[in-house]
Formats: structure tokens, C-alpha cells, sequence
């Protein structure tokens, strides 16, 4: 006897399903991980964003975009990627919550830099956790056939992150590129035009009884890098290329090309200032000391101009998209317009159970709560060490006598809040001098200038850098950094002579000393995470200057008798300047403390 089975009827989708309403999984789906999110980055205090307490890391992301405004657009970022990922939407739907293994993953490592971030009270591993936390989350949800639909998305949620550091590593470099390319470009159209360093100088002209620099004198400073607009430029290249163009070379060529368009709006700019200071005066074009706090009240030409860099590259750019596929505008309609296929509501599976976004869910919240736990339960350091430099630069060093140059208002203004620098010229009986200066960071421990940066800014250009040893008589030795550089100065009679100069340099922390910038911060987030011990780091500067020479090639005799002088200086001054940790421990009651810093007055202070 044979049972016929009658074909199970497959149930249609909900009513709420089918009308377009997320279905009750869905809601907790969504809520859950999104609830997740709530309490690891908009609620839980992570990093000290002032000096007296903790907030989170979206509060710390907000009042860093309020002090650094040219990253003004990262909020808007998460909004454009949900948009993207809304309209996607069906494509998700279609997919069943089949999580992959590979969000234990992500997760893990997203925890491994949450916990890391917080212990060294620096946000950039918090934005690392934060990207790495949703990529987590995609998978764990709906796996890789997820990850794959919302991809860019995810990958665009790069640019809600301010990348300050990258201002040190790429502002200066595009200061000078900017500077030379303006430079050679005035010359062609016949505007006669030196580079002093990132200072741009129109020529002399003894017939004209124009004096250098009388036409015009432009400083390439970093709001007038590029900078500003690149990271902007970048965000809004890859945006346009995901939307307009189909090929994916296409795309990354175009995403590539956001650099070099920058540059060339900025060129522009800077041609813009110097033409308008030739023909309209220097007050029109670029604007005129302020007469509360001597800042520089921008004229409107020089706010005209800033949107010069804006119209050269995205007119780039829309040629670009035309030439690889004739689709500029067209193709950014077609993007906003796509709705994820053409999965109707009849292909969609059930929506997932109750039982189903219970399970999807609910991990994440877990795995959110548990990460919140233990850092919880994390011994952190509430304050900075003490200083490794005395900040006392003595009078007399072996044959030199140093006599003291304050801290300049210009450099007050450069340098971040609390920064404190002393300085001191030395001169010995054969006229030799050597400038010796010290710097201590503030409440932002990473807010110490690298010399490699500033001095080519200043119009010296860096012929040699190498590590250099130096032997204190009665002290450990220690390794520095030393520079060889070299500048042109234009004498009274319009002789050009080369000065050449030697800086002898290295950082400072609480018992270690580098020669490396880099090397420098990775200590102090080394030694916050697993000694917790965090640095307030000072930076010693020698800087020796030859006499002018008409001659462009250098005495190798002359260079060894300087580098040994300085080296020789060095040495003697090196102890003077330096806290034994032993003194740094148990020394006299000054605001500081040991490395624990219970009563150290500079307390949650910021780490970048």
C-alpha cells in the first residue's frame, strides 16, 4: 500500500513582507547589532577628547571634525553608505541569514583593536575596531553573499575616519610639490619667481628698482597644499566612480586620477594668488594681518580662488568618466536610480522567524556587552609620565655660552596648547654657534614637531639624514638623528652663496630616549597598552650653521671638523637635559608624579 503525499503549498510572503514592511526578524535583525553598535561607539565613554573625562568615540569623532574642519564631511559619509546599502536592499532580502564563519574573525580582531585603543586612549584603533565591527556584523548576519552585495558601501565608511596623521606625512610634501610646480609654471608665462622653501618670492629687478619679493610674496602653507581638498576630492572620486562607470579599471583608474586633479586645481589657486598680489596689490588678493590676534583675515579673492580647486578637479573628473565611457552625468543618474536588481517581491524567501533574528541578533549584543566588560574591568593609566627632559638648558656647555631666545608668538601660534619650548644660542671665542632647543608636548602627547618637516619648510633642503651615536663622557650613549642641509641666500649685490648647516636631534619619554618619529609613538601606545605607562615625550634640537660659501660643492674636511664639533657639544649637553628615571620617580613634588600619574595635573590628556 502506497501513501500518496500531497505537495506541501510554499507560504506566500506576509502581507507585511510583501508590501514592502520589514518583517518582525528583520526588526531585530537590525536592532540588535544596530543596538550593538549604539553601546560600543555612541554610548560608552572610550578616549579622553578634553583633559577631564571620557566620551565616546562618536562624541571625540564630532569635536575633532569641529577643531579640524576640512573633514567637515565624514557624518555625512555613514548617511551616503546606508543609502547605498538601502538600495540594495532586495538583493539582501533575497539572500537567506546564513552567516560565515569568517565574522568570528573580524569580530575578534575588531575587539583585539577596541580593547587596544582604549588602553592606550587613542581613537584611530576605536575607528579600526568601528570599520572592522561592521564588517564583522555583514557577515555574521548574512555571510559573504552579504559582504559581497555591500561592499563598497562598507569600504566607503573609510572616509567617516579623519586621518590627522596623514596631515604631518602628506602636507608637507604636497607643500613643497606645490611650491615648485607653482614656481616652474610662473617662470613659463613669463612671471619671474624664486622658491624660498614653501615661500614663493617674485624676482628682483635692479632696472625696475623692484626688490625680490616686492611684487609678491606667497607662503604655501597647509591650508594652501591641497590638503584640504584632497581628502574631499578622494571621497567624492570614489563616490562618483561607483556610480557612473561599470568597469571596474575603469573605476580604480578614475578613483586613482583624484590626486593628481587635486594638485592641479591647487596649481591653479596658487597662480590665481600671485597674478591677483601682481596686478591688485597683496591685500586684495590675499588678505591682510588682523588686527585682533595677527591672524590673517582672508580676503574674497583668496576665498574665490579655494573654490578654483574644487572646479579644475571636478571638471577633471567628469572629462575623465566621458573619455572611458561616455556616461559623466548620465551614469550618476542610472547609480541613484538602481534599486538592486530586478528581484520582484514574488522571488523574495520568508522573511526570517522570530526565532531567526533572535539568533542573528543576539550574538552581537553578547559579543558587544562582553568587549564593554572587559574593558570595564581594565586597569588605565589616568595620567602622563614625567617629563625625561629637565627643560633647563645650562649657560655654559664645556666652551660655548648660551644666551636664551624665548618662544616666539608665531611659534606659540604653530604649536598645539601646553607645548612648551626653551631655547638657547651658544657661541664659544672662535665665533662658532650652535642653536640648542628643547620641546616638551602638551596635553596632546603626539603634538611634537619632526624637524625633517619643519627645517625644509624654513627653505632648507636635507642633502643627508643618518642615525648618528652619540658618547656622553660620563653617560650611557644613545643613538640621534642628524641632518646635513643645505640653503641658497641671495646676497645685497644679487650673488647667490649656499649655506650649509648640520641639526643634530632625537625624542624623549620617560626612561627611553629615540631617534625616530615614528618609532616614538609606536612606544607610546607599546608601553600604554602593556606597561601602562604612557610617555609625555620631549624632543632636543642642535642645529650648527656654517658660514656662507660661493662654492657649491662641500669641504669633506670642513664637514667632519662641524659634524665633530656638534657630536662633541652634544655629548656634554646630552645629561644636562636629561631626568634620571630614578629622579622622575622619587624627585621633588612639581604637579607630577610617578608613571601611575594619580595627581598628575595634565590627566586624560588627548592622544591622537
Amino acid at each position: 500500500m502506497t501513501i500518496e503525499q500531497t505537495p506541501r503549498p510554499v507560504a506566500a510572503p506576509s502581507s507585511a513582507s510583501a508590501s514592502g514592511r520589514p518583517h518582525l526578524g528583520w526588526w531585530l535583525v537590525g536592532g540588535l547589532v544596530l543596538l550593538s553598535g549604539l553601546l560600543l561607539f555612541f554610548i560608552f565613554p572610550y578616549q579622553h577628547a578634553d583633559q577631564t573625562h571620557r566620551t565616546s568615540l562618536a562624541s571625540g569623532l564630532w569635536r575633532l571634525i569641529m577643531l579640524e574642519q576640512e573633514w567637515i564631511f565624514c557624518p555625512l559619509v555613514p548617511l551616503i553608505s546606508g543609502y547605498l546599502a538601502w538600495q540594495r536592499r532586495r538583493e539582501l532580502m533575497a539572500s537567506p541569514l546564513k552567516g560565515s564563519m569568517w565574522a568570528l574573525a573580524a569580530l575578534l580582531v575588531s575587539a583585539m583593536f577596541f580593547w587596544m585603543g582604549y588602553k592606550a586612549d587613542t581613537r584611530y584603533l576605536g575607528f579600526a575596531a568601528a570599520q572592522l565591527f561592521v564588517a564583522g556584523a555583514i557577515l555574521w548576519v548574512g555571510g559573504t553573499p552579504w559582504m559581497r552585495i555591500l561592499m563598497f558601501p562598507w569600504l566607503f565608511l573609510v572616509f567617516t575616519w579623519p586621518m590627522v596623521p596623514l596631515e604631518e606625512r602628506l602636507g608637507f610634501p604636497l607643500r613643497m610639490i606645490t611650491a615648485q610646480s607653482t614656481t616652474v609654471l610662473l617662470n613659463l608665462i613669463g612671471v619671474d619667481t624664486v622658491r624660498d622653501g614653501t615661500s614663493l618670492l617674485s624676482s628682483s629687478n635692479p632696472e625696475a628698482g623692484l626688490a625680490r619679493g616686492e611684487r609678491f610674496t606667497l607662503e604655501v602653507e597647509n591650508p594652501c597644499s591641497g590638503l584640504r581638498s584632497l581628502f574631499s576630492l578622494v571621497m567624492i572620486t570614489a563616490l562618483y566612480a561607483y556610480l557612473s562607470l561599470k568597469n571596474i579599471w575603469h573605476r580604480l583608474f578614475l578613483f586613482a586620477c583624484a590626486i593628481p586633479l587635486a594638485m592641479a586645481g591647487n596649481l591653479v589657486r596658487m597662480i590665481m594668488l600671485a597674478l591677483g598680489s601682481m596686478w591688485f596689490g597683496t591685500e586684495f588678493a590675499v588678505g591682510r594681518p588682523s588686527s585682533v590676534g595677527g591672524d590673517m583675515e582672508i580676503s574674497t579673492f583668496h576665498m574665490i580662488s579655494g573654490f578654483a580647486v574644487f572646479g579644475v578637479a571636478l571638471a577633471g573628473m567628469f572629462g575623465i568618466a566621458q573619455l572611458l565611457e561616455g556616461r559623466a552625468l548620465k551614469g550618476v543618474r542610472e547609480g541613484f536610480s538602481q534599486t538592486g536588481g530586478t528581484i520582484k517581491n514574488a522571488e523574495l524567501p520568508p522573511p526570517p522567524s522570530v526565532r531567526q533574528g533572535l539568533a542573528r541578533g543576539l550574538p552581537v549584543l553578547v559579543f558587544a556587552s562582553v568587549l564593554l566588560g572587559l574593558c570595564a574591568i581594565t586597569p588605565v593609566n589616568k595620567g602622563l609620565s614625567r617629563p625625561g627632559l629637565t627643560m633647563e638648558l645650562p649657560v655654559m656647555v664645556d666652551q660655548f655660552y648660551g644666551q636664551e631666545m624665548p618662544m616666539s608668538a608665531q611659534e606659540r601660534a604653530v604649536f598645539e596648547e601646553g607645548v612648551d619650548l626653551v631655547r638657547r644660542r651658544y657661541v664659544n671665542l672662535q665665533d662658532q654657534a650652535i642653536l640648542g632647543t628643547l620641546v616638551m608636548s602638551g596635553p596632546v602627547t603626539q603634538s611634537l614637531h619632526r624637524p625633517e618637516v619643519c627645517l625644509p619648510g624654513q627653505g632648507w633642503q636635507i642633502a643627508e639624514q643618518r642615525r648618528v651615536t652619540i658618547r656622553p663622557p660620563d653617560a650611557e650613549p644613545f643613538e640621534a638623528s642628524m641632518l646635513r642641509l643645505f640653503r641658497e641666500v641671495e646676497l645685497p649685490d644679487g650673488r647667490r652663496v649656499r649655506v650649509r648647516g648640520y641639526n643634530i636631534f632625537w625624542y624623549t619619554g620617560y626612561g627611553v630616549s629615540t631617534a625616530d618619529y615614528q618609532q616614538h609613538i609606536v612606544i607610546t601606545h607599546r608601553d600604554a597598552i602593556f606597561r601602562n605607562l604612557r610617555h609625555r615625550w620631549g624632543m632636543s634640537s642642535f642645529f650648527l650653521e656654517m658660514p656662507p660659501s660661493l662654492d657649491d660643492e662641500s669641504n669633506p674636511m670642513q664637514d667632519v671638523a662641524a659634524t665633530s664639533l656638534l657630536m662633541e657639544f652634544v655629548g656634554h649637553i646630552a645629561p644636562k637635559v636629561t631626568v634620571p628615571v630614578d629622579r622622575a620617580v622619587a624627585g621633588e613634588s612639581d604637579g607630577h608624579t610617578d608613571p601611575a600619574g594619580e595627581t598628575n595635573p595634565l590627566a586624560g590628556a588627548v592622544t591622537r
